[in-house]
């Protein structure tokens, strides 16, 4: 028997290092910032930002592939705080030292001037990208049918084609459309 507890010892270490992995689970590296991070929800903070600074600065130990998302990591949250990890008057505590350190919340969104937001609408993206680019013989027979409200028949296509080609490099799509009507009394 005595050889049996000798065995017993030397296979102690094994035994704690399965007691410690069936007891960590993923997620369980953010129990020392359970508060902090409900607080830094409270006051505004999506909590997938807050999880970005959280393995970026004090978690880049924990390899990638056992990171968890911020959905389990929000039920873990709730978890702990309803197994009295945490209560609400910890949080409300975090928070005033958030205030203090950080001041009050605003939102971006607001705060942003004018001036640092471009005005661009998504008319003006397809303005650009249409006036960048040379005119396309398609857009122009569509510009046709929408002017004379039917399509062009073949050999009236044909000549469409031709009065294409003769002005694209030297005109805009209106360009070649005013030449067209200059040309044949309108539309």
């Amino acid at each position: 028997m005595d050889d049996f507890y000798a065995v017993l010892k030397e296979f102690e270490p094994v035994r704690r290092k399965r007691v410690i992995e069936r007891t960590v689970k993923p997620g369980d590296e953010f129990k020392p910032f359970a508060v902090r991070l409900k607080a830094l929800k409270k006051y505004g903070w999506v909590l997938r930002d807050a999880m970005e600074v959280l393995y970026q600065k004090y978690l880049s130990h924990v390899p990638v592939a056992e990171r968890i998302d911020n959905n389990a990591l929000s039920r873990k949250l709730s978890s702990w705080q309803a197994q009295g990890l945490f209560s609400e008057a910890d949080i409300k505590e975090e928070v005033l030292l958030l205030e203090r350190e950080l001041g009050p919340y605003v939102n971006p969104l607001l705060i942003v001037s004018k001036s640092e937001v471009p005005q661009v609408s998504i008319m003006s993206k397809i303005d650009e990208q249409e006036s960048s680019s040379e005119p396309k013989l398609g857009d122009f027979l569509k510009y046709y049918r929408e002017l004379k409200g039917s399509y062009p028949n073949s050999e009236l296509t044909a000549q469409l084609q031709a009065h294409f080609n003769k002005y694209k490099d030297s005109k805009t799509l209106d360009g070649i459309m005013l030449e067209w009507k200059k040309e044949n009394g309108g539309v």
